[in-house]
Formats: C-alpha cells, sequence, structure tokens
C-alpha cells in the first residue's frame, strides 16, 4: 500500500514539475510558494515511500519463506490421520422379519372380541383364560421359547 501510494505521488507530482520545466504549463503559487518547488519535495518523498515499500514487502516475503522453509522440516509436525472406508460386497439389505424373544406373559390375554367391542356388557361375561397354544396369535407371528 505504502510503496503504490509512494509511486503515485512521485509520478504525479514529478510530471507537474517536467510540465512546469518545459513551460506547457504556468506554474501556480499558493500562499506565495511556486507549486513547482513543492511538486519537486512531494516527488523525493514519494520515491523514497515507493523504494521503502517495496524493500520492506520483499524483506517480508523472505522472512515468510524462510519459516515455511523451516516448518517443513521439522520432523515433528502434525501428521492428519487417513481414514480408510472399505466397503466390501454389495451392502447388505435389512432383514424384513425380526426375531424377537419375548418371556411367557403373566396377564391373561386379551380377547379380540372384548365385550366392550362387541356391545356386551363387560360384567355379564368373564374372558376365557388363554389355552397353552399359540392359536389367539396371528399367522405371520410365531412366539419363540425364552431364555432366562
Amino acid at each position: 500500500m505504502v510503496a503504490v501510494l509512494g509511486g503515485a505521488t512521485a509520478m504525479a507530482s514529478g510530471a507537474w514539475a517536467l510540465l512546469v520545466q518545459r513551460d506547457i504549463t504556468t506554474d501556480k503559487h499558493i500562499a506565495g510558494v511556486p507549486l513547482a518547488r513543492a511538486a519537486i519535495g512531494a516527488f523525493a518523498v514519494g520515491l523514497i515511500l515507493c523504494v521503502g515499500g517495496l524493500l520492506v514487502t520483499r524483506r517480508q516475503r523472505t522472512a515468510e519463506a524462510s519459516y515455511e522453509d523451516d516448518y517443513d522440516d521439522d520432523e515433528g509436525e502434525y501428521v492428519w490421520p487417513t481414514i480408510v472406508v472399505r466397503r466390501h460386497g454389495r451392502p447388505r439389505q435389512r432383514p424384513t422379519a425380526r426375531i424377537v424373544t419375548v418371556p411367557p406373559s403373566t396377564w391373561p390375554v386379551p380377547s379380540p372380541c372384548h365385550p366392550s367391542m362387541a356391545g356386551m356388557d363387560a360384567t355379564a361375561t368373564a374372558m376365557a383364560a388363554p389355552t397353552g397354544d399359540d392359536s389367539w396369535l396371528p399367522d405371520n407371528v410365531q412366539r419363540l421359547p425364552f431364555r432366562s
């Protein structure tokens, strides 16, 4: 930024001083001081800023490059872990049916024809206790023995 600003100042003030020296433009006076003389001073200051800015930028870039070279040479630098994901064969399909083992119930099994659903009085009939077979289970359900 400083080099660009110094270069622009040097160009503008040098151009004004050159135009006045070749009698292309008449010199202006501000507060009794000729503008061409101030332009020569601004040219010198702009040239110093431009050269100084370029030198500082070069020194900074050299320092950054040497820092990166020192960092690359470190033996103990951090190494990112490698994660390997392998897919063996075709993807597994979710089973459509699952086998679930449940303990035998201690409660009586409710009947699908509950008296309140059938329009009968609930106190008039008692529910029958389930038999030992699995006839009350739907066709697609199988009771497996319970392991304790």
